[in-house]
């Protein structure tokens, strides 16, 4: 009988120095951060474009061109728009990217799409499911959004000369073209809407981005 008390006594001593003991610091796994975009300048006539770039990627324009060119024009032919940039037919877009030195261009429709996907995602037009999340790219791509580039919702132009839209929307091009006459672009509406991927005629005067 001693010898089973003696054994409850030091079992239940090893319980409460069990309960007692520190336990070892358990150590967060280090988290990598998104690796910030690298900020410089291009000038071109007067003008001081921001610019940013990801990691190797391209080097984007941080600001709605407003480079004049042939077919290209202010909302509402309005006499200058440097803040909200001009409205270009396709064609034109392409020229007044190259006016910015060598190697400046329209992005692709890939380029405009990986830069989606990095904050979110996209919404094909004519696709029912998204890629990704395309409203929260559709909020941090545009003016006061988390990526910085700025995007404005400036309108557009038709190919007829009529502007609507500004305030509502903002259309950007790519390089890529489509089928009969189109190009493909990427469509920013307010915040709580989706980022559009879309085509449309290249006559329409739509916003530009450069990249390099």
């Amino acid at each position: 009988m001693q010898n089973l008390k003696s054994y409850s006594k030091l079992l239940l001593f090893l319980i409460l120095a069990a309960c007692n003991s520190p336990e070892a610091p358990v150590e967060d796994e280090p988290v990598t951060p998104e690796p910030e975009a690298k900020s410089g300048t291009v000038n071109f006539e007067g003008v001081t474009y921001p610019t940013l770039q990801w990691e190797a990627g391209p080097v984007w324009l941080a600001q709605n061109l407003s480079v004049e060119v042939a077919d290209s024009w202010c909302y509402e032919n309005s006499a200058d728009c440097p803040e909200l940039g001009r409205l270009y037919r396709w064609d034109a877009a392409q020229t007044a990217c190259a006016n910015l030195g060598p190697d400046w261009r329209v992005p692709t429709v890939a380029e405009w799409e990986q830069l989606a996907m990095r904050f979110g995602g996209f919404q094909d037009w004519l696709s029912v499911d998204p890629t990704g999340d395309p409203v929260a790219a559709n909020k941090a791509l545009q003016a006061g959004g988390q990526s910085g580039l700025n995007l404005i919702l400036s309108g557009r132009r038709g190919s007829n000369g009529g502007f609507e839209g500004k305030g509502e929307t903002g259309f950007y091009w790519s390089a890529t073209p489509g089928d009969d006459g189109q190009a493909l672009c990427f469509q920013i509406q307010k915040p709580g809407a989706k980022l559009n991927r879309r085509a449309a005629t290249k006559r329409m005067g739509f916003l530009c981005r450069c990249v390099k």
